[in-house]
């Protein structure tokens, strides 16, 4: 219990469940209605949160105590701190994930006789992957050298109009575009996408 944070004193007595957040209450009947039938539940992965209120993954091992008569009298917990693990474990599945969109983006842009038209549905896969909530993609219009909208979700297809036109410097390919003090500026274009 110490990885918990509290000494042996002030947890002895006391129900488990100060263990368990309020969100994984639902762990509780599934390891008593185990343990009531004298099964052992080996390696359960879950979260638990410490004294001081932060969370950790841990892996239970919770097994009955049977009296001398055969009676279940109580459960006997090994919890072992797998939160390190985990972030490991999560950080490289996104990595694997985001791999896995680079290289079906590329085959799919590359593979396209008209990959302009792709860029949405492509860049929806990418919005889902950061977890964003709008995007914008602009291409260069060279007859009008302004930035033409190309795709975009998380907006109006009015917002959209209103934007789809950019006056921002010279577009010009293969240059970047530069707004300085973009928070300040007047410009219409910009406070929209504000």
């Amino acid at each position: 219990l110490r990885f918990f944070g509290y000494s042996a004193d002030e947890i002895i007595g006391r129900s488990i469940s100060i263990l368990i957040p309020t969100d994984y209450y639902n762990d509780m009947p599934l390891i008593l209605e185990k343990i009531r039938k004298g099964e052992r539940i080996d390696r359960y992965e879950t979260i638990r949160q410490k004294k001081d209120g932060k969370k950790i993954y841990v892996s239970l091992i919770v097994s009955p105590i049977i009296n001398e008569r055969g009676v279940i009298v109580g459960a006997s917990t090994i919890a072992a701190d797998i939160t390190e693990r985990k972030r490991m474990e999560d950080a490289l599945s996104r990595n694997s994930m985001r791999w896995e969109i680079m290289s079906a983006i590329t085959i799919r842009l590359l593979a396209s006789h008209r990959p302009k038209e792709i860029v949405s549905e492509l860049c929806q896969r990418v919005m889902s992957f950061l977890d964003c909530q709008v995007f914008f993609s602009y291409l260069v219009d060279e007859k009008k050298s302004h930035l033409r909208l190309n795709a975009y979700a998380g907006i109006s297809p009015e917002m959209a109009k209103q934007i789809e036109m950019a006056d921002i410097g010279t577009a010009k390919e293969g240059k970047n575009i530069v707004v300085e003090n973009a928070r300040e500026t007047e410009d219409p274009m910009i406070n929209l996408l504000k």
